[in-house]
């Protein structure tokens, strides 16, 4: 909780800690569901209080403690502030610069869109998440991956389908080799926790296929305070925490 580049810390200790507290209380008491065999036993065998009957588990806060104690540390005190941005290519429409109208988008504004963001100083590129262009629906995580490859931009991520799986696979796959590099080197892939604390079937379906392959499946939430949070600021970062 301190301020890039400044000693000063927005919060008292004591806040600090409670907030701290009712993270490791959430782990410890409500724990997360996980709706995956394979995963589940995963975390049994990692010393994690596994409920194979609700699919559900706790996180005893001494493992919590010690896993913090050991993972690696930042220098908050001495880093350098920077500001960073990057162009997003999401559901919508083109704002077309020069007219100033919103236009469907196309492969030639989808180019012109990330070459702008790749010769922008201090913008790091365009990020783009599934496809602006008109394809299956099914086939998106895969056209994701070939327009980013293809004009310079970095692909969010996605996976969609359980079935999508296999071919992302060999998509980067043909990318490492031709790169000369391991594939978990370029992989990237992301799924969602949209109820908090849950990791649902088909998101942990995904990412229990390629971690058996040796590759991490970025795990991200979408929860909104007052709705699937807590609609308190200290309550949604205490709840942030704990996912």
């Amino acid at each position: 909780m301190i301020i890039p580049g400044h000693a000063h810390n927005p919060l008292a200790r004591a806040d600090v800690e409670r907030i701290h507290a009712g993270a490791l209380r959430i782990l410890a008491e409500m724990g997360m569901e996980i709706q995956n065999d394979y995963l589940l036993q995963r975390c049994a065998a990692a010393g994690f209080n596994v409920n194979r009957t609700a699919q559900r588990v706790r996180f005893p806060s001494p493992v919590v403690e010690r896993f913090i104690a050991e993972a690696d540390k930042f220098d908050w005190e001495h880093v350098v502030p920077s500001v960073s941005a990057s162009a997003g290519l999401y559901h919508g429409l083109y704002h077309d610069p020069e007219t100033g109208h919103l236009l469907p988008w196309t492969e030639e504004r989808m180019v012109s869109y990330m070459a702008l963001a790749n010769a922008l100083p201090n913008v790091g590129g365009c990020n783009v998440l599934g496809s602006r262009l008109p394809v299956p629906a099914p086939l998106e995580p895969l056209y994701e991956r070939y327009y980013c490859w293809k004009y310079g931009a970095h692909e969010g991520g996605s996976i969609d389908l359980d079935e999508v799986c296999p071919h992302l696979l060999e998509l980067y796959e043909v990318l490492a080799a031709h790169r000369g590099v391991p594939v978990r080197e370029v992989f990237r892939a992301t799924v969602y926790l949209v109820p908090a604390m849950k990791l649902g079937r088909h998101e942990a379906c995904q990412v229990a296929f390629f971690h058996e392959r040796g590759l991490r499946v970025g795990i991200g939430d979408m929860y909104a305070m007052g709705a699937t949070a807590p609609v308190t600021v200290a309550g949604a970062v205490t709840l942030n925490l704990a996912e």
